[in-house]
């Protein structure tokens, strides 16, 4: 190995470079001292070229086929070639030519150390390096200027401590290549990378800037591992047209558009990623999936844009925070969404929105202080699972257009629409808490809604709690209202199975209109007006419950059907108010309310085994009724019963005793009583105008006034009973308007009162 000299003053020395190359030998060492060589060079050996100095080449320079070179300290200033060969350039640096790539290369090996790249060359397709089935390894270099910095075709590149900047299209161009690049910096192109056709890259620890009119890093048909980056100041940081793209420990913040888009079957998986300050959507998706785990999304101003929109994609979140969007967080159409331990907060629009395809949220927080949580339509399924849902300007949750959803084991704080409104759709609801809803709106609004409710909590609700509308149908047990300061439960025109209700103050624990309602066990109290409120032809089985401190009624109803049964209705203001019903009543008890026991008017009674106690006006008031009694119990009433105004009553087995008033008045009616005991009262014990009263195997005994007193030309006929006046020598009955009482057939003596 020899060196050679190339220097125009030195005394031996070789005067052109071309001189030196014609006689240098394999692996030789030539020294080139500064200055400038207008020559054009061919490389046919393997040597090395050292410059001294600044030494420019002016010519072009060729490197023959299978020669390994070493080119060291040289400037270029035109065109360089090479073909199957293996160039090393240190320190070297490249003034591209204005019309031509400056290095091309093909089935070459070219090794780039602390080179710098320099061209103001505004011609199209024009780059540093247009290479073709090469290995292009880059450190410590610039490229600044021209069209492309590197235009790749199947080729391998390493590149680190890199800058690329001032580029009029692109810095990196790659088609089937494959790229490793690190701590580069890549500033001020339309595009920083474009990487089609099966192209991989493999990026960490670089830096992105100034790609104002393009996108930073565009993949078709490739694919891309990026770490600990940064990506700011451009139109778009990333695009994925049929590409996969894996994303750790990087910011993209500051574009005009779209931060990151992904289409056409294309996978984007990101971890400890931040996506903040765009104007536009932060990640777009059409047909592809994206995967977010551990992120930060933020401050996204685009209006009426979301954060994340997708179509037809799968979206799988987790542990990550959405953060401030001047619209909706996530937008999707067709998509299946798969989002746990997710923060969304502060955004103008619905914070999720899904029309169609599938939606899983697990233990999620949103806190939509300026608009709604979440919005499903059309069909969507899908489960919402330990989710907390802390405020909101609208509605927490809405459902629409057949979709069909579980939600489980969530809480519902203050909003100003409802926390859950479901129309035309199937909900499941298990474990729900509603707590502090200040809306004039109800907490959970139902219309035509198959639904299903188990443990459901409602309390401090300023509107209705619970308003089920419009033909919906369906199952709830375990529900406790309390503090509420509306309806409790309002159903309109629909029809529901209630199981286990606790029902805490309010207007009315239940108002029913044309509604089917079958309830098994229900404590209802302190209700402002009643305790259940059925009208206008609806339905209702009642079955173990107990109403108490209701200030108007416990139970009132016109115009629907009622079957009750082991029901208690103590210390209401009254406890049972019909109008225009039919009433079956069972082993029940109705005492200590401060008005009526019963109310009922033009209705329908049948009751069997019912205790009347303490009462302190009339147990049982009946308007134009129809009353059939069996096995009841009245006493310590004011009066037991009173019948008004063609009532049609008939008793058997009814014990009466110790109310303060008659025990029982009956004015133009029919009673026929059988096996009944009516004793003990402080006034008379049958008050009757202008009626007919029928007993058998009856007993009428110590009233403080008389056992009957009758006028208007009543009848009352009795027969195998027993009267037994409390003062003595009386007959029992006192009669006035050709008013008659007759015992086993004998007419009564008439005893006019004094």
């Amino acid at each position: 190995m020899a060196t050679l000299y190339v220097s125009r003053y030195k005394e031996g020395a070789y005067q052109s470079l071309l001189e030196a190359l014609e006689h240098a030998e394999d692996n030789d060492c030539l020294e080139v001292s500064a200055g400038i060589y207008d020559e054009v060079l061919v490389l046919r050996k393997p040597v090395t070229i050292h410059g001294h100095g600044a030494v420019c080449i002016v010519g072009d320079l060729v490197v023959a086929p299978n020669v390994e070179a070493t080119v060291q300290n040289l400037h270029f200033e035109n065109v360089l070639e090479m073909k199957e060969a293996t160039v090393h350039f240190e320190n070297c640096c490249f003034a591209g030519n204005y019309t031509e790539h400056t290095i091309l290369a093909q089935n070459s090996t070219i090794n780039l150390t602390d080179c710098y790249f320099e061209s103001s060359a505004k011609e199209a397709n024009k780059a540093f390096l247009a290479v073709t089935q090469s290995t292009i390894n880059l450190s410590k270099c610039q490229f600044n200027g021209k069209y492309y910095a590197i235009f790749a075709k199947e080729c391998q590149l390493t590149i680190d401590h890199t800058l690329f900047k001032n580029q009029l299209k692109t810095h990196l161009y790659m088609e089937e290549s494959q790229l490793t690049s690190t701590h580069s910096r890549f500033q001020q192109a339309v595009q920083a990378i474009v990487a089609t056709k099966k192209t991989t890259l493999n990026i960490s620890t670089s830096y992105f800037s100034e790609h104002t009119m393009g996108t930073q890093i565009e993949l078709a048909q490739s694919s891309m591992i990026l770490t600990n980056s940064q990506f700011q100041k451009a139109k778009q940081h990333l695009i994925l047209i049929d590409s996969q793209a894996s994303v750790s420990a990087t910011l993209f913040t500051e574009t005009t558009d779209t931060q990151i888009t992904a289409s056409q079957n294309s996978t984007f998986r990101a971890k400890h990623i931040e996506l903040t300050y765009g104007e536009h959507h932060a990640i777009l998706g059409q047909n592809s999936a994206i995967y977010l785990t551990e992120c930060k999304i933020m401050e996204h101003k685009g209006k009426e844009k979301a954060q994340i929109q997708l179509n037809h994609c799968q979206l799988h979140i987790d542990n990550t925070a959405i953060y401030r969007g001047s619209h909706r967080a996530i937008f999707a159409t067709q998509s299946e969404l798969s989002i746990s331990t997710t923060h969304f907060m502060t955004h103008r629009g619905v914070q999720l929105e899904a029309v169609g395809g599938n939606c899983k949220l697990t233990a999620c927080e949103f806190q939509s202080e300026l608009a709604s949580a979440i919005l499903l339509a059309e069909q969507v399924t899908g489960t919402i699972n330990d989710c907390a849902f802390i405020i909101a300007a609208k509605n927490h949750i809405t459902l629409a257009a057949k979709c069909d959803i579980d939600i489980t084991h969530c809480r519902f704080d203050r909003c100003g629409g409802n926390a859950i409104n479901v129309n035309n759709s199937a909900i499941r609801l298990q474990n729900i808490t509603v707590m502090g809803h200040p809306s004039d709106f109800p907490a959970i609004f139902l219309a035509q809604t198959q639904f299903k409710i188990d443990i459901l909590q409602i309390s401090n609700s300023n509107a209705i709690a619970l308003q089920i509308n419009d033909r919906s149908s369906g199952t709830a047990e375990n529900l406790t209202f309390h503090n509420n300061m509306d309806i409790n439960i309002d159903l309109l025109n629909s029809e529901a199975i209630f199981k286990n209700l606790t029902l805490y103050d309010g207007t009315y624990g239940i108002y029913a209109n044309n509604s089917k309602l079958t309830i098994n066990n229900i404590e209802c109290q302190n209700q402002k007006l009643d305790g259940i409120r059925c009208l206008e032809n609806g339905h209702l089985l009642l079955t173990q419950g107990k109403f108490s401190g209701a200030n108007q009624y416990g139970l009132a109803s016109e115009y629907c059907t009622l079957s009750l049964e082991h029901v208690n209705f103590i210390n209401n203001g009254s406890g049972i108010y019909t109008k225009g019903a039919t009433v079956t009543l069972n082993d029940s008890q109705i005492s200590k309310n401060k008005q009526h026991g019963i109310c009922a008017i033009s209705s329908s009674f049948n009751l069997l085994d019912v205790l009347f106690s303490q009462n302190l006006a009339i147990q049982f008031d009946a308007t134009r009724s129809t009353l059939q009694l069996q096995q009841i119990h009245f006493n310590n009433g004011g009066t037991a019963l009173a019948l008004t105004n063609k009532v049609n009553a008939t008793f058997n087995m009814v014990t009466c005793t110790d109310h303060l008033h008659p025990t029982i008045t009956i004015d133009q009616s029919t009673l026929i009583g059988k096996k009944c005991f009516i004793a003990g009262g402080a006034d008379y014990g049958v008050r009757g105008k202008s009626s007919q009263i029928t007993f058998t195997d009856s007993t009428f005994k110590q009233h403080e006034k008389d056992e009957f007193y009758l006028e208007g030309d009543s009848e009352a006929v009795l027969t195998e009973c027993e009267i037994a006046p409390k003062r003595a020598n009386e007959r029992g009955a006192t009669l006035f308007d050709n008013s008659t009482v007759s015992l086993n057939g004998y007419m009564m003596y008439r005893k006019r009162s004094s």
